[in-house]
């Protein structure tokens, strides 16, 4: 296995489109009642058109890890990201990441992760959609509903 991590382009929409659609289909279908909703869900949120576009935003930044060529993780940044329990106007959201299942338990989440926070000096990540093992081994501290990290 030959992991790197770059930082993403909009050649990489279509990666990013296809590893997100597979890991959340994997992590989510089960709650769906209506797979045409599922269905619709994906096609909005994964279309390659409309991640092109949020890529090339100010406000977003994204990460795509592969396995030598094969597009397995992903993690989308929100910059600029203000929260009330933080104090700093600098501020970072992480708002996905995805690996595709059978990479789960390999590290590659935790190495996606610290790929992010080493790019940042503050990041915010809701508790909710945090992976809690990762965040916690990283040493961020918890505020309310976020997790944040400074780095020195």
């Amino acid at each position: 296995m030959a992991i790197r991590i770059i930082k993403a382009t909009i050649n990489e929409a279509n990666d990013i489109a296809v590893t997100g659609r597979q890991s959340f289909y994997d992590a989510f279908h089960s709650i769906f009642i209506r797979k045409d909703e599922l269905q619709k869900y994906l096609d909005a949120t994964y279309d390659i058109f409309k991640l092109a576009n949020s890529i090339e935003s100010s406000n977003s930044l994204f990460f795509v890890a592969y396995d030598d060529e094969k597009p397995i993780g992903f993690a989308k940044l929100k910059q600029q990201s203000q929260h009330q329990q933080i104090q700093s106007a600098k501020q970072v959201e992480l708002q996905k990441i995805y690996v595709l299942k059978e990479y789960h338990g390999t590290g590659i989440s935790q190495t996606l992760l610290n790929k992010v926070l080493d790019a940042f000096d503050l990041m915010t990540i809701p508790v909710s959609h945090s992976p809690q093992q990762s965040v916690k081994s990283r040493g961020l501290t918890r505020s309310g509903s976020l997790f944040s990290e400074k780095n020195p």
